[in-house]
């Protein structure tokens, strides 16, 4: 139940989170995604927001890195967590 309740800071999930894009090994996609936040949304079930570049899909295997390393940090093992990515977009570009 203290699981399931669980509320991160955003400036916890923002300190922890570059580190483990960095080690994502996937270079070839990592090197022209740059996440900008992340932010826990809502509590019940577990919901995470993601802010970042690209206008085109994140693949799904980094979806599922992301969420598996989300679990494992903040012992979250049998929670539904979701995550929702979202890209902002650049006021310069024309």
């Amino acid at each position: 139940y203290k699981k399931w309740n669980k509320k991160i800071n955003t400036s916890e999930l923002n300190r922890w989170f570059p580190s483990i894009w960095e080690n994502t090994g996937n270079q070839k996609y990592a090197g022209s995604l740059k996440f900008k936040y992340i932010s826990q949304k809502k509590i019940r079930p577990p919901t995470f927001s993601i802010y970042h570049n690209k206008n085109s899909k994140v693949p799904k295997v980094t979806k599922r890195y992301i969420t598996n390393k989300i679990r494992e940090r903040f012992k979250l093992e049998g929670i539904p967590i979701r995550l929702n990515l979202m890209s902002s977009k650049n006021p310069y570009k024309k």
